[in-house]
C-alpha cells in the first residue's frame, strides 16, 4: 500500500517493459518515525538510483547478474555510512526489498523475498 516514489525523485532510467529476459525489482520504505525527516537515497552500483521518503515503494526492471544495492540517509556533516549487499540477479523472478533501520545500526537495506517468475 506504499505510495509511489515521485519521478523527480527516480535517477535511474532502466527498461520499463516486462520481460522474460529481466528481473523485477521492488524496494520499499518502512512507515516510521526514526529517520522520517530525511530522504534514504539508494544506489544501484554505486550511482544514485532514487531517493524515498517514509512509506514509498519503487519498482524496476534489471537485466540479470549481480548488482550492489546501497542504501544512505541524506547527510549534512558527510558523516553517514552507505549500508550495501549484494545480489544476483536472475531472469524471470521478482525480488523485494525493505529499507528501514534503528538509531543504533542506521539505515539498512534487506532482500524480504525473491519470487520466481510464474509460467502464463
Amino acid at each position: 500500500e506504499a505510495a509511489p516514489v515521485p519521478a523527480e525523485r527516480v535517477y535511474f532510467a532502466a527498461p520499463t517493459a516486462e520481460s522474460a529476459s529481466t528481473s523485477q525489482v521492488i524496494i520499499v520504505r518502512d512507515v516510521g518515525f526514526t529517520g522520517s525527516a530525511i530522504f534514504l537515497h539508494v544506489s544501484i552500483n554505486g550511482v544514485r538510483a532514487v531517493s524515498f521518503d517514509p512509506g514509498e515503494r519503487w519498482e524496476t526492471r534489471l537485466a540479470p547478474g549481480t548488482y550492489l544495492f546501497g542504501v544512505i540517509p541524506t547527510d549534512a556533516f558527510g558523516a553517514a555510512t552507505e549500508h550495501v549487499i549484494d545480489q544476483t540477479l536472475i531472469a524471470g523472478q521478482t525480488y523485494q526489498y525493505r529499507l528501514g533501520g534503528s538509531v543504533q545500526t542506521g539505515p539498512r537495506i534487506q532482500r524480504t523475498m525473491v519470487e520466481a517468475a510464474r509460467a502464463p
